[in-house]
């Protein structure tokens, strides 16, 4: 089994609520992967769909991985896009003593996302999900919206 596969937060959701401090607990089962108590958050950019704006946590090794991962998909100039468009879609949050982490206030707009929110837990990841959209999501309801200009592909991402 892979290092920084979570292998007791396989599948699953929770709904969770947030604090007045924009903190929200996370699963027990994914905390327990979190040696240096810190997670790296990342706004979804993958899908250029506002309906898929969720916010996705990684431990370190995983983020890094998933960082790596860049350099075999894209090259030259839209490497240097993807890596500016990945580093300004990153916060860094530590876990407190209660297991909670704090997501900023422009994150919390991307997944519009307010007092509450779904948690999915997936074996690399975890994605905190308004719970609107999370719903919609169930039963497969696909809205696109495009982007314009060239922008790097992430759907040759695997988040």
């Amino acid at each position: 089994m892979s290092e920084g596969v979570i292998t007791s937060c396989i599948g699953g959701c929770e709904n969770r609520k947030f604090d007045q401090g924009n903190r929200i607990t996370i699963p027990n089962a994914f905390r327990e992967r979190f040696q240096a108590k810190q997670v790296y958050l990342l706004k979804n950019i993958q899908s250029r769909s506002k309906a898929n704006n969720c916010i996705i946590a990684y431990t370190p090794e995983e983020y890094l991985a998933f960082y790596e991962r860049l350099e075999t998909i894209f090259e030259g100039e839209m490497l240097d896009k993807a890596q500016r468009k990945i580093a300004g879609s990153t916060d860094r949050a530590i876990i407190d003593k209660d297991g909670r982490i704090s997501l900023k206030p422009d994150f919390m707009e991307f997944a519009q996302l307010t007092d509450e929110a779904v948690i999915s837990c997936q074996p690399k990841k975890i994605e905190i999900w308004n719970p609107e959209k999370w719903s919609a999501l169930q039963v497969f309801d696909e809205q696109t919206e495009t982007d314009e200009g060239e922008q790097p592909d992430f759907s040759r991402v695997q988040f």
